[in-house]
Formats: structure tokens, sequence, C-alpha cells
């Protein structure tokens, strides 16, 4: 989880699930980017989910004329998730971050990205955000004027380029797809800085197409391990948080009988006492009665 605004946290389908992250922020709103994600609060916070999935031909660009107004007009803290927290969220973060501050696709992602490190949107929602900084330009530019944000324009001028962005998100080039990969700075961890700018050029060469290709799988392989890391520490995590509530309700219910205990022998120990004390009220009794006679 991490904190991108004030009012705004991102995070992953376990921090959704976080009763405590939620009291302790107190979040009130929850905007869900994916599909058959459960909502864990729904008595507590308002919702708002995309039905998306995380591949690079979803048309994620459509949701987020919605995303940004939810973000925009509700009143408390928000939590924006999705199921690992790196790709259909971040995207969608990083998207609102662009209207927000009137900023350029790959600003926002590098603002995004050093607060929440594990933002790795996939390669065709990162071109899609190329096209929504153009939208949003063009958006500010119309509204420019108005006193208040008009969603329903900027929703109608995400539609109109909705067919453009199809035709290219279903098919993309590999030339496009590995300059989606670079935006995210993906060769920090495989020191290659000084060939990026030969890799990436565009080139008939076969065999530099081959190397191009090799490198992407590598960044691939890279990636799917580091997620599957992750996946399995916070699965380690959450094991070890069960054990501890479970730890913790065991001992509770050793508590609530040891004090049963103890007020079980309190109980008879104080009928005990009584009942060593019977024959002396007898007698003390029956010294009066000898006594008034």
């Amino acid at each position: 989880m991490s904190q991108i605004y004030d009012n705004l946290y991102l995070g992953n389908i376990t921090t959704s699930r976080d009763q405590a992250f939620f009291k302790k922020n107190n979040i009130k709103n929850v905007l869900v980017a994916g599909k058959n994600l459960k909502r864990s609060f729904i008595n507590q916070c308002k919702y708002h989910q995309l039905q998306i999935s995380d591949n690079p031909t979803t048309i994620i660009l459509k949701y987020w004329p919605e995303s940004v107004q939810f973000l925009s007009t509700v009143v408390g803290n928000t939590l924006v998730h999705c199921q690992g927290g790196k790709s259909r969220s971040a995207s969608t973060v990083m998207a609102y971050v662009v209207f927000k501050e009137n900023i350029t696709a790959q600003e926002s992602i590098t603002k995004v990205r050093k607060l929440h490190k594990f933002a790795y949107p996939n390669p065709g929602f990162l071109k899609q955000l190329e096209y929504w900084e153009d939208i949003v330009k063009e958006y500010k530019k119309i509204n420019s004027s108005k006193a208040s944000e008009d969603f329903k324009l900027l929703d109608e001028l995400t539609s109109a380029k909705l067919n453009e962005v199809t035709q290219l998100i279903i098919n993309p080039s590999q030339q496009e797809l590995t300059e989606a990969n670079q935006k995210l700075n993906f060769f920090e961890d495989f020191e290659q800085d000084q060939k990026t700018d030969k890799i990436f050029q565009k080139s008939n060469n076969k065999k530099q197409k081959k190397e191009n290709q090799a490198l992407k799988d590598k960044i691939q392989t890279q990636f799917e391990n580091e997620y599957e890391q992750e996946d399995n520490e916070q699965e380690e995590s959450d094991d070890i948080f069960e054990d501890e509530q479970d730890q913790y309700q065991l001992t509770s219910n050793e508590d609530y009988l040891n004090s049963i205990k103890k007020i079980e022998n309190l109980s008879l120990q104080s009928r005990n006492l009584e009942d060593q004390n019977e024959p002396k009220e007898e007698q003390k009794s029956q010294y009066t009665k000898n006594q008034n006679e």
C-alpha cells in the first residue's frame, strides 16, 4: 500500500481486506480496478468497480473518465486497488494524476512509481496513457474558461479516440511494445543503459529484432519471478497474521477459562468459610439463649 495524495491510497487485494488499515486511514471510498474482486466493506464505504482484466489488449482508456470523476468528486479518503496493485489500479491512478496535475504521461508514471514501487502497468496500458495525455490536454484547453469540471465532455473526447486506440492496442507492433516497456525504465536491473538506444532504435535488421525479443522475454521472465516472489511473501504474511489471530483467540479463551476457574475457587473458598463459621454462630446463639434464661 502507498499514499499518493493526502486523501488517495494505492494498494492490492490484501489492503482492500484490511480492516485495521481502513480504520487507521479513515477510508470512505474504494475504486476497484478489476472484475470479480470482492468488496469487503460495502456497509461502511462507497464503492465504484471497473469490470476490466489485466491484458495489454484491454481498452482501459474508456474507463478513465468515470474513474477520474469518482476520484475527483467523492468526499473522504479513497483506496484504489486491483489484485496485485501493479497494473490496472496503478495505471488508473497514473491517469488520475495526469488529469489532476495536468502533466505528461511520463511524468505521471515517474511520480507514481516513485511512491509505489510495485507499479508496473502492462505495455498496452502504458500506450493508452499517451493517448490519455492528449485527451486531457484537449479537455483542459476547451474547459479552461469553466468554473467546474465537465466530465461529460471528458467522456466524449475519450470516446472519439477509442477506435484509433482499439486498432493500435489489439495489434501492437513489437517496436511499440518495447517503447512502452522502456518508459518504465526496466533496464536499471539489467545494466543495459549503454545498449538501450541501439536495441530500441527503429530497424528492420533481423538480428536486432531477435535481440529485442530476447530482451523483452528476459524482462517478462524477471518480472513474473518478482511477482511470484511478492505473492508468496504476501501469502506467508497472511498466514502469519492468521496464525497470530488464532493464537490471540486461543490465549483469550485460556484467559477466560482461567478467570472462570478463579471465580469458582473464590466461590468455593467463600462457601468453606461460611461452613466453618456456622458452628461458631450456633454456639454463640446457644450461649446468648442460656444467658437470657
